[in-house]
């Protein structure tokens, strides 16, 4: 499943490298929603872009939609006059291995995916709220530095050198300002 090699038979011979890119996403398009490894994933090629690295062989990336979010795939594609071979990378589909619970919010209703983000967002501000009010801001938590950034700029204020806890809880007038940014975050997490 992490590894994806087919050859395809050109359209016309001397193709450019545009029309090579466009071949190459059509077939690739093709291959994932055809063969039983990944149709199940509904992924969507968007664009490949190929470098010419060497004589008839082309690195590139493919950047391939899934659960709405864009992934590089690394690719090598192989051309004679006839023909071209697509290879991706080892382990180029591994973002296909998501949690379980990250591909079903992808496939919930716009009021699931609003109910999970409101509880992720309380379930977050309570943690926050509990930490000490000088320790440093959790990486769980950066989102919430550029939100209260945001905040500082508009009240004038100067941006903390480190964020604290206590720095970003003095951004929000309201426990209700805050949560609402982190159910923001949440919900385009999907």
């Amino acid at each position: 499943m992490l590894l994806m090699c087919f050859v395809v038979n050109l359209i016309s011979c001397g193709v450019s490298k545009n029309d090579l890119q466009t071949q190459v996403k059509a077939s690739m398009q093709s291959k994932l929603d055809q063969d039983s490894t990944y149709k199940d994933y509904h992924l969507t090629v968007n664009s490949v872009t190929l470098i010419d690295s060497r004589n008839g062989t082309y690195d590139g990336i493919a950047k391939v939609l899934y659960m709405g979010q864009e992934h590089d795939v690394p690719i090598i594609v192989k051309t004679d006059k006839d023909s071209f071979m697509l290879i991706t990378q080892p382990l180029a589909f591994l973002f296909l291995l998501a949690p379980q619970s990250d591909k079903d919010m992808a496939e919930s209703s716009p009021n699931q995916i609003k109910l999970v983000a409101m509880e992720r967002a309380d379930a977050a501000i309570k943690k926050l709220v509990a930490m000490n009010a000088t320790d440093p801001v959790p990486a769980e938590f950066s989102f919430l530095i550029d939100k209260a950034s945001a905040r500082y700029r508009t009240a004038k204020r100067n941006l903390p050198s480190s964020w604290t806890v206590q720095d970003v809880l003095k951004a929000y007038s309201s426990r209700a300002d805050i949560t609402d940014d982190a159910e923001a975050w949440y919900r385009d997490q999907k």
